[in-house]
């Protein structure tokens, strides 16, 4: 029976492991080996460090720098595997498998998969000196600055940490103080009685941390309210019950507790850091409105003689002074902002997240294990970039404030701003800017969960009464669109004037004190890194037009060369003629607003586009310049965003036209193509799922969707067109897939940027291949949906005062469909350009995705939801103001000892120690109803061929396994041939619905794919081995579906107790040379089922020698057929298909596995990196790159887009309402 090491007995296994997740007794053993195994490491590290085999790697030394290597005694606790940190290459193994007498021994797990290491932290910094207090700062007289244990020294040496066995090194450009050691954000690195670390109990007696409420009931009541399910769910239901039962939960406490009143109270009684409202304050903006009127030289004296008789009379001015705004003064209320130095204070002060920033940035380097070559630069987080390196070394070179020697850090500022529709109906909007911190791990900050979004500001839409306000200004004249377009920047840069504040800017230039979670008080600089936004707010934030003649935010590229994607004088534009914010642009600003406000031209008038226009500019003033004297460059943080200008820009403008050139070709074709797309099966948890019944029709499509339909474009695409466009749009949708995956990357290595490069350059060449071939041999129109969009569109756009019998009927707008043509003039298509410079300077692109930002927003229409609708805005601030002061008290109440009922404090995730340590995660059920009693099993299913030879088979297979494990025992030579003999216990074999595979992603994260052999979930990768070096690196993979998953209680005569080996039946797959894939080529690997009739179709498998599971899609243009294998159960019903395709794109890891850069990958697990792919030679170039001739009747893009916004019915924000906020914390918590 399960026991417990504390005594206590249970019925069944699973209630064992239950119970000694919580066993003080098992966390305590745990923890005294733990430190055991600690002191054992740190007296055996040192010397392994030095061995060749440690896989210590030694950097390049310029001879300019120090460098310290250092011994580090903190590792991270974790399961320990023996070999699994140098074992490199693939050891000699028993023979495992009958499936192919000519196959060699594959390598396990052990060797195909590497465990990742928590980094070792940096040691403890020298001993701090004493320093003077710092009297120029404003908490000078609150904060110890003196303080012995405050005061760190700076050191100029770098400090080098000793690589890791996956070659990771870390370069810190000074010894920096200490950080969590739990850096990483994978909570599978922590063992349970780690993952708090030691308790840190509060100060505060119950009744102070949860004031204002009277007791501890009234506080859970009212945590249960705020802070857990906003629906009627079953959940929710579950958990009321769970807290009204509780034993020490009364429900007199709630009588007489007036809670709405204790809501006020909340919001009312701040903190000693906190101002009222968590610092959340109402203002008014105020935009200048051109009259646009020119004043006559007799106007203008009588202008003038009236300023001198109102001087001299002293009137009271029309408007305060301290608002400097020109033209007639226009008041929008309802701004809603926080003070940024103020939430800044508090995160790095107060926010118990803090605890685990980077204060102080480093470089890491990657040298592959066993490979001769200098070491790569690694780009991950943004505390890894250049551009944080290059921020915090101007810092740490500059001048200290007077008196004070206080360390000091960068705060990485990460804006996002977007406009929603927070409501089903009507048109209720918010505009929220969110404030991101950089020096958070992104995979804590990427999942909505954490609520690493700090809300900043809700900025108010332009009001509809400043029609009247301007027909008042303009005798009677409306706004015209130009004029409205200017309202509407004023109306953005006014509301950032007001949060750059002067503040702010005194922060920025000297810095902030505050004393940090960690216990040290440092002079924190904010520094604005990343602004993520798509493109009509990148033109907002830059002050450019929207498509003008310049319209991209980066560099002054014109719209005539936006096609040119991965061309010489492309990337030269990108240098050459980056925009810059210098003297120069804002003159120009400030001469186009003295036309418009002093002079009375329109915002659009020739006096101001003769200034403007060149460079694209608007008059408005951007609030972002004032930076400029720091050094600050607006266009940099203008980062790139791979959802709005890949998925549901270029790749999804590609898709719609394919619609349309099927649509040309022949109409069945859109037909076809919905049906494969329905017939594609599944692949992991969420990573491909089930299509919608026609995907041409496009209808409520997420960012997720598109890709899902990227990633398995391919096999649907294929034989729909006639040769040479079908070969033509088969290059061009791999060359998509392969540029997506791998600027998806969410660790890159220089080499992967490498390849990243070249495929932006083939990916141009593909496109315009694209244009002028396929494109010009069919004439598109536009599709059915499209059509009737338009429709709706164009009479929406009527007249109001037409009569209703005049205006057209919705669809009949025009005498039919319209030409619809591709064009490349596209700014998403130019942005493709900047992945790999932006990758080098801020990190990789899930680190400032605007996927974070949208998904912010469903938080704000959960919350719009429970207002009364009228003035939500300060409701929802209100609530924002709530929730964050009951998770505050919930972790003080947490780190006080108290329990609270749903919370989840940071650091508590429940372990999974399998997922930890072991490739291989199967059941130990034993039961009757899954026993497979072998005689009469076998004798049931004798006419199915899948079942011919299985037992001799399996004996085979078994025998070679069992010999393994006795040898870990017992001397080789002790066993003779005779005595291998061994008995299947009551001659049975148990069978399984499903088994786990666990496995190190290339960013060093833990996954785990599922195979439930009944589902599509059905088909695993398995390494090749050393079987023959040119047949590996044509085919680095096998690949097999598993038809079953056992396991079997083998008897011998070396034990008394059975050996249990699990094992698979699979049918194997076969690849097919004669076509030929990979990246040479630009095909997907062709595999095809081995005939029934030869003896390498079945066989069975150790599961260590599984990498993992993979994708594997059906080649449909080639049908199917009942040839290769009779009826049986390995078969479908209706016969195999003739071919199949391994799908290399199906997510980022099995992407990176084909490629051959990935970090978290082994030898044996990936193939081998071939340099020289997508290699353009100088042929090449001339050839494929001259001039673009432009096609006639070119739809622009914004006009392409707004059709499929309307057909679609989509905002930005609904693209990704696809994806559950489960769905997108899988993608990290996962790992």
């Amino acid at each position: 029976m399960p026991t417990c090491v504390c005594g206590k007995y249970y019925g069944k296994d699973q209630y064992l492991t239950r119970h000694e997740r919580r066993c003080e007794v098992v966390h305590k053993r745990a923890r005294e080996a733990f430190e055991a195994g600690q002191e054992y490491e740190r007296q055996s590290k040192l010397p392994r460090m030095d061995t060749e085999e440690g896989g210590s790697t030694p950097q390049p030394d310029d001879g300019a720098t120090v460098t310290m290597d250092i011994e580090m005694s903190g590792h991270l606790p974790m399961i320990e595997i023996a070999g699994t940190a140098t074992a490199m290459t693939a050891p000699e193994l028993a023979e495992s498998s009958t499936r192919r007498s000519h196959r060699v021994r594959r390598p396990t797990w052990k060797v195909v998969d590497m465990l990742p290491e928590e980094p070792e932290p940096p040691p403890a910094p020298p001993s701090p000196a004493p320093a003077p207090p710092d009297s120029t700062s404003p908490d000078a007289d609150t904060e110890p600055h003196n303080s012995a244990e405050t005061q760190l020294p700076i050191t100029t040496e770098k400090l080098k940490v000793p690589a890791d066995s996956f070659g990771i090194t870390r370069i810190y450009p000074a010894v920096p103080t200490p950080v969590s050691p739990i850096s990483g954000p994978n909570p599978f690195f922590r063992l349970p009685h780690t993952s708090l670390g030691t308790p840190v109990f509060s100060p505060r007696p119950v009744s102070e941390i949860i004031h204002p409420y009277p007791n501890l009931s009234s506080w859970r009541f009212a945590y249960h309210h705020w802070m857990g399910s906003r629906s009627k769910s079953l959940e929710d239901r579950e958990a009321l019950q769970a807290l009204i039962t509780r034993p020490d939960f009364s429900t007199t406490d709630l009588v007489g507790v007036d809670f709405r009143q204790l809501d006020k109270q909340l919001e009312d009684t701040p903190l000693p850091w906190q101002d009222r409202r968590n610092g959340w304050r109402e203002s008014t903006l105020t935009i200048g409105i051109p009259s646009g009127v020119k004043q006559t030289l007799a106007a203008k004296k009588a202008a003038a003689a009236e300023a001198r008789v109102s001087a001299r009379t002293e009137t009271l001015p029309d408007q305060p002074a301290e608002i400097d705004v020109a033209g007639h003064h226009f008041e929008i209320p309802g701004f809603w902002h926080r003070s940024i130095t103020q939430v800044i204070t508090s995160v790095f002060g107060h926010n118990t997240d803090s605890k685990d920033f980077h204060f102080h940035p480093y470089e890491k380097w990657y040298q592959r294990p066993g490979v001769d070559g200098p070491p790569e630069r690694v780009y991950d987080e943004l505390f890894t970039t250049q551009a944080f390196l290059d921020a915090d070394a101007k810092l740490q070179s500059s001048p200290h404030e007077p008196g004070c020697a206080l360390p000091r850090a960068v705060a990485a500022l990460m804006f996002a701003s977007d406009s929603t529709h927070v409501a089903q109906f009507g048109q209720a909007k918010l505009w929220p800017g969110y404030l991101y911190v950089g020096n958070q791990s992104k995979y804590t900050r990427a999942k909505p969960r954490s609520r690493a979004a700090h809300h900043i500001a809700y900025i108010p839409s332009l009001p509809g009464n400043i029609q009247d306000f301007v027909r008042q200004v303009k005798d009677d004249k409306g706004a015209s669109a130009p004029l409205l377009a200017h309202c509407r920047r004023e109306l953005f840069h006014a509301a950032w004037e007001k949060l750059l504040d002067e503040e702010f800017l005194e922060a920025y230039q000297h810095g902030l004190v505050i004393k940090c979670t960690d216990g040290i008080v440092r002079r924190i600089y904010p520094r604005m890194f990343v602004y993520s936004a798509d493109y009509p707010e990148k033109v907002l934030i830059a002050t450019i037009r929207d498509m003008g003649g310049c319209p991209c935010p980066r560099c002054l590229v014109t719209i005539e060369n936006l096609g040119l994607l991965g061309h010489k004088e492309d990337r030269d534009c990108r240098v050459d003629k980056a925009r810059i914010d210098n003297d120069d642009r804002r003159n120009k600003i400030i001469a186009a607003r003295k036309i418009i406000y002093q002079d009375g031209y329109v915002v659009n008038s020739e006096k101001v586009e003769d200034l403007l226009k060149s460079e694209s500019l608007v008059p408005t003033k951007n609030a972002f310049s004032p930076l400029a004297q720091f050094g600050f460059n607006l266009f940099v943080m203008l980062v790139v965003d791979l959802m709005h200008e890949f998925e549901l820009g270029v790749w999804k403008v590609v898709f719609a036209h394919l619609i349309r050139i099927l649509e040309a070709a022949d109409a069945t074709l859109v037909l076809e193509l919905n049906r494969r797309f329905r017939l594609v099966p599944i692949f992991g948890k969420s990573t491909i799922r089930r299509f919608c019944e026609n995907v041409s029709e496009m209808k409520k499509l997420a960012a997720r969707d598109f890709e899902d339909i990227l990633q398995c474009a391919i096999p649907c695409f294929e034989g729909l067109l006639p040769s040479p466009h079908n070969e033509q749009l088969l290059d061009l949708l791999y060359t998509l897939a392969a540029w997506h995956s791998v600027a998806k990357f969410r660790l890159q290595t220089e080499s992967s940027l490498k390849v990243l490069d070249r495929l932006t350059t083939w990916l141009g060449k593909e496109l315009r291949l694209f244009q002028r071939v396929t494109c010009a041999a069919f004439e598109t129109r536009e599709t059915e949906q499209e059509y009737a969009a338009r429709g709706r569109a164009e009479a929406r756009r009527q007249p109001r005062k037409d009569p209703p019998a005049t205006r057209p009927a919705i669809g009949t707008s025009n005498t039919g469909r319209r030409r619809r043509t591709f064009n490349l003039k596209q700014y998403k298509v130019h942005a493709l350009g900047d992945y790999v410079s932006t990758i080098r300077m801020m990190g990789t692109t899930d680190s400032y995705s605007t996927q974070i930002s949208e998904l912010e927003h469903r938080r704000l229409k959960v919350r719009y939801q429970h207002t009364n609708k009228n003035q939500a805005t300060g409701q929802i601030v209100s609530m924002d103001v709530r929730e964050a002061e009951m998770r505050r008290m919930a972790q003080e109440l947490v780190e006080s000892g108290v329990e609270v009922p749903g919370f989840k404090p940071k650091g508590s995730e429940e372990v999974n120690e399998i997922l930890i340590a072991t490739h291989v995660s199967a059941s130990k059920e034993q039961r009757h109803r899954n026993a497979r009693y072998l005689g009469p099993w076998l004798a049931r299913n004798a006419t199915d061929p899948a079942f011919t030879d299985f037992l001799p088979r399996l004996r085979a297979h078994l025998q070679g396994r069992l010999k393994e494990h006795i040898l870990t025992t017992i001397p080789a030579a002790a066993i003779t041939a005779g005595e291998l003999e061994f008995y299947f216990r009551d001659e049975r074999i148990y069978q399984h619905s499903t088994i786990r595979f666990h496995f190190t992603t290339y960013d060093l994260q833990r996954d785990q794919d599922l195979i439930n052999p009944t589902t599509d979930k059905c088909n695993i990768l398995v390494s090749l081995g050393r079987c023959d070096e040119a047949a590996t690196k044509l085919h680095p993979f096998g690949y097999a579906r598993v038809i079953g998953v056992f396991h079997a209680q083998l008897e011998h005569r070396f034990s008394h107790d059975p050996v249990r080996l699990d094992f698979l039946w699979v049918r194997w797959y076969s690849h097919h040379d004669a076509w030929g894939g990979g990246d040479e080529l630009r095909r997907l690997d062709p595999l095809q089922f081995v005939p029934g009739y030869s003896s390498d179709a079945f066989g069975f498998l150790d599961p260590s020698h599984v990498i993992r599971g993979c994708h594997i899609i059906p080649a449909y243009s080639d049908g199917t057929t009942t040839e290769l294998l009779g009826p049986s159960l390995a078969r479908h019903p209706d016969g195999d298909y003739v071919y199949y395709y391994a799908n290399r794109f199906v997510d980022r890891d099995m992407a990176s596995r084909y490629l051959g850069h990935g970090v978290g990958h082994p030898p044996g697990s990936r193939a081998d990196p071939e340099p020289a792919i997508y290699q353009l030679s100088d042929e090449d170039e001339e050839e494929n790159f001259g001039e673009v001739e432009p096609l006639d009747n070119e739809i622009e893009m914004m006009d392409e887009e707004s059709d499929m916004e309307e057909l679609a019915g989509l905002d930005d924000e609904e693209r990704v309402e696809g994806e559950t906020i489960e769905d997108v914390e899988d993608q990290y918590e996962e790992y």
